[in-house]
């Protein structure tokens, strides 16, 4: 069936993208849902209870989700991450306790949405970047240049802290 999109409740300012969608999406949402910088986490709620309501489908009854990451990342492509296990209680305890006495309990927060903003690099970048990793502080402006591009101190910074999960493309011709 077509979409109305004049009977369609959030139709004023939203793109082609979430229309084309909007059978998924309840007609009533909590206000600012669909802002920019609410909807990765809504998107994350949903995607942790679609595993809840999975769970109990296969009659899971003495076992539950445990959320384990929920991330964003953007590199010209908004992406999402969400995890979670599948556990009984003892083991939930188990992970608590581990993730605590590491001071991470934040992960088992589905509600904190952690976004990792690293900037958009070339394969080439990317390389010349982790010649100079791993080490305890950023690299600086200076050493950046004389890799042959410039980054600004906060995408410096990033890269620092998230190189080890900074994903790697390629193209392959078949």
């Amino acid at each position: 069936a077509a979409l109305d999109r004049n009977r369609w409740p959030l139709s004023v300012g939203i793109s082609g993208r979430f229309h084309r969608n909007a059978h998924l999406i309840p007609s009533i949402l909590p206000k600012g849902t669909m802002q920019a910088s609410k909807y990765p986490l809504f998107l994350a709620s949903l995607l942790f209870e679609h595993m809840r309501r999975q769970l109990r489908k296969a009659g899971r009854e003495n076992e539950r989700i445990l959320p384990l990451i929920n991330v964003g990342y953007n590199d010209n492509a908004p992406m999402l991450t969400v995890g979670a296990a599948i556990v009984n209680d003892a083991a939930a305890s188990a992970v608590s306790k581990c993730l605590d006495s590491r001071n991470m309990t934040d992960f088992l927060d589905e509600k904190r949405h952690l976004k990792i903003g690293v900037p958009p690099l070339t394969l080439k970048e990317k390389v010349g970047l982790d010649r100079l990793m791993p080490r305890i502080d950023p690299p600086t402006s200076a050493e950046i240049e004389g890799l042959g591009f410039k980054l600004k101190p906060s995408q410096i910074e990033a890269y620092h802290r998230f190189y080890k999960h900074y994903p790697t493309f390629g193209e392959l011709a078949i």
